[in-house]
């Protein structure tokens, strides 16, 4: 498996189908959810209860239904709909792979990310001291100028 982090208690699971990853608190990920035994004994018992044990049993379904109904969301693939995922627990690394189309997983390559400008793009003092104003476009000084809040345009030497 991956490398041990620190920090979140969270499990990760990665669909096997399309590579989608998303977190779960520990509750979800180790739920197994209820039988469907557990659901339909609990809507018979409702569909025969009277009175106060209807009203009961009936709660006690719509909680064994929402139940149900969560167990289902957090056991799909919010993209694909697939129910075939790894699972990865806390501070368990979780490798970054994409599913190739013939069903073989190949390494994602880490592509660094870029510094942040220096200076990011902004109107200045113009250096070269003909105008009130400059406009850096993050990399150079460009031809765009003001002066007195009027635009215009100086080529930059």
């Amino acid at each position: 498996m991956g490398a041990k982090t620190g920090g979140s208690k969270d499990y990760t699971r990665v669909c096997k189908k399309c590579g989608t990853s998303r977190l779960l608190p520990e509750e979800y990920a180790k739920d197994k959810g209820p039988s469907g035994r557990q659901v339909a004994g609990m809507q018979r018992a409702t569909k025969y209860a009277v009175g106060r044990q209807r009203e009961k049993y009936s709660m006690q379904s719509a909680a064994l239904q929402s139940h149900q109904d969560r167990f289902i969301a957090n056991a799909t693939c919010p993209n694909c709909g697939s129910t075939e995922y790894d699972q990865y627990a806390p501070g368990e690394a979780a490798p970054a792979v994409v599913v190739a189309s013939e069903g073989t997983s190949t390494p994602i390559p880490q592509v660094p990310t870029p510094p942040p400008p220096v200076t990011p793009p902004q109107w200045s003092p113009d250096p070269y001291g003909r105008h009130e104003s400059r406009f850096w476009d993050g990399k150079a000084w460009s031809a765009a100028v003001v002066d007195a809040g009027v635009p215009g345009i100086d080529p930059a030497d």
